[in-house]
């Protein structure tokens, strides 16, 4: 049996796995699906971030999709107030009017039940 150097090779669109007896023939290719949080303080760039890693890896065919911790609390608070979800989201503006309400609503769900928000990511 002739000695195989494996070294670990990724390519754009998942990695190539090697077995010590395989050829190189019989590689697989396999997708793995990865998950990358950004933390920071507000207006720290966290989004700005997310939207450009996301267009560069979606420009090398790669499905991505972005969620804010917070996404599953603004869309329930949305729904139950009559408002815009995905201008919660994403526009400062029409975010502080509601922020202070949304906050202490959210902090009283999670008084209740913790883990109540992430379990609607």
């Amino acid at each position: 049996m002739q000695n195989a150097s494996l070294k670990a090779t990724s390519v754009s669109r998942g990695s190539i796995l090697l077995d010590a007896g395989s050829a190189p023939n019989q590689c697989r290719f396999q997708m793995r699906p990865a998950v990358v949080c950004f933390s920071g303080k507000r207006k720290s760039g966290k989004d700005f971030i997310c939207a450009l890693l996301a267009e560069r890896l979606t420009s090398e065919g790669l499905e991505v999709a972005i969620r804010g911790v917070s996404y599953p609390l603004k869309e329930e608070y949305a729904m139950l107030n009559n408002l815009d979800a995905e201008l919660l989201k994403s526009d400062a503006t029409y975010k502080e009017i509601y922020r202070q309400k949304m906050v202490e609503w959210g902090e009283n769900i999670r008084r209740k039940d913790p883990a109540y928000f992430c379990r609607l990511l």
